[in-house]
């Protein structure tokens, strides 16, 4: 079920990248702290949830602070 919703946030924050980058930045947060939260704290995380988080982190830096007009 959490795999589906990190689908679904992916899906609506490229939608969103383009006209509204900053709030596709806090999707990619909020993904990164749901999957720490729900996956990494308890202890269950595999590679794969490790490798999201990271990404994550990065996407939503870049996209918060980059300007509109670059992206």
């Amino acid at each position: 079920m959490l795999n589906l919703v990190i689908v679904a946030a992916l899906i609506a924050s490229i939608a969103l990248s383009k006209k509204y980058p900053q709030i596709s930045a806090v999707f990619y947060l909020g993904m990164a702290v749901l999957i720490l939260f729900l996956r990494i704290i308890p202890g269950t995380a595999t590679t794969l949830d490790w490798i999201f988080i990271f990404l994550m982190l990065i996407g939503s830096i870049v996209y918060f602070f980059a300007p509109k007009r670059r992206l």
